[in-house]
């Protein structure tokens, strides 16, 4: 075990009635300065130091209820819990004050930087949904004016074809298509493919010439005929 000295004390010596080894304790020297630690280790002062600790320490509550251990010893059981001169006192409590404002000035920092960031990854998101709306409502757009521009076409492409065809033409086709077929009934013949040649597309009798109108082929082609088959 051991004890160590506050800063400024630089000597002790504590008498054999009062519980000391009776010879004095000096805090060592090194390179020409008295060491900033002092640990002493003589049992016998160490017992009377521990109690004069013990009846030099309490606790007390600051006006933020924190508790805290006030030691009024100029001696520590632990190189940690060595009491503080004055000076250093004044000292700690500057370093405490700014470290809590750095520290509070930190946090504000902090907490502005991240209801920043959270701003704009909002208005980001805001952003993109207003895109992706935008994005949509223009395909919708696109494909229904693909949708008209089909129907026009094919409007367009059903009045072109009816206007390529004569009207007799056109009226005629759906003349028939509205008059269903009667099967049976015989083709009409015209007065001029009744007065043609079934064979060469001439008259079926010469201007001029007496007796009956033949019939399919010219006299022409009759005789032609009967030439062929009589050679």
């Amino acid at each position: 075990m051991a004890v160590y000295a506050r800063s400024d004390v630089m000597h002790v010596a504590i008498p054999v009635e009062s519980g000391g080894c009776g010879e004095g304790h000096s805090r060592p020297v090194i390179n020409g300065a008295p060491a900033k630690i002092w640990k002493l280790t003589c049992p016998r002062c160490e017992t009377y130091i521990k109690d004069d600790i013990a009846r030099s320490t309490y606790v007390m509550t600051d006006r933020d209820g924190k508790k805290h251990t006030v030691n009024n010893s100029t001696w520590g059981e632990h190189q940690t819990k060595t009491p503080l001169t004055p000076d250093e006192e004044r000292i700690a409590e500057d370093l405490q004050r700014e470290g809590e404002t750095g520290v509070a000035k930190l946090m504000e920092g902090m907490a502005s930087a991240a209801w920043a960031e959270q701003n704009k990854q909002r208005v980001t998101e805001v952003e993109q949904a207003e895109k992706q709306a935008a994005e949509q409502a223009a395909a919708d757009r696109v494909a229904q004016l693909e949708a008209e521009l089909r129907e026009m076409r094919a409007l367009v492409a059903g009045i072109a074809g009816s206007a390529q065809k004569p009207v007799d033409v056109a009226r005629a086709e759906s003349a028939a298509r509205a008059t269903p077929k009667q099967p049976g009934k015989p083709r009409y013949i015209s007065a001029r493919e009744k007065a043609s040649c079934s064979s060469c597309g001439g008259p079926l009798r010469a201007p001029g010439a007496k007796g009956p109108t033949p019939k399919e082929t010219c006299l022409g082609c009759r005789a032609k005929a009967r030439g062929a088959t009589a050679a």
